[in-house]
């Protein structure tokens, strides 16, 4: 995935469901219309912000502990192998008798 695709991801969940959240509790609490999808937009959009916050730190946690595990893990070097080690490994496979 590249980068900042899930910040995006998580941003635009959280703020859909403050708004998903926002109309529910105005519809139960029977608010007028104009006053449901006011305070819908704005939970809309700060749910957006706060959501987009911690996908950027999410994210960036994840890509310093890949950095971090890349460092200490390293591949080996392909030019190190023999060229034995290369060769498929044979099987013992029974062939069926020819009548």
């Amino acid at each position: 995935m590249s980068p900042g695709v899930a910040t995006k991801v998580v941003g635009a969940s959280c703020g859909l469901t403050a708004f998903a959240v926002c109309v529910a509790a105005g519809l139960l609490a029977d608010n007028p219309v104009n006053t449901i999808l006011t305070r819908a937009l704005v939970g809309l959009v700060a749910g957006q912000i706060a959501g987009s916050i911690v996908g950027a730190i999410g994210e960036r946690t994840i890509a310093e502990a890949l950095d971090r595990y890349r460092k200490t893990h390293p591949f080996p070097d392909a030019g190190a192998r023999s060229s034995t080690s290369a060769a498929p490994a044979e099987t013992s496979v029974e062939k069926p008798l020819a009548a």
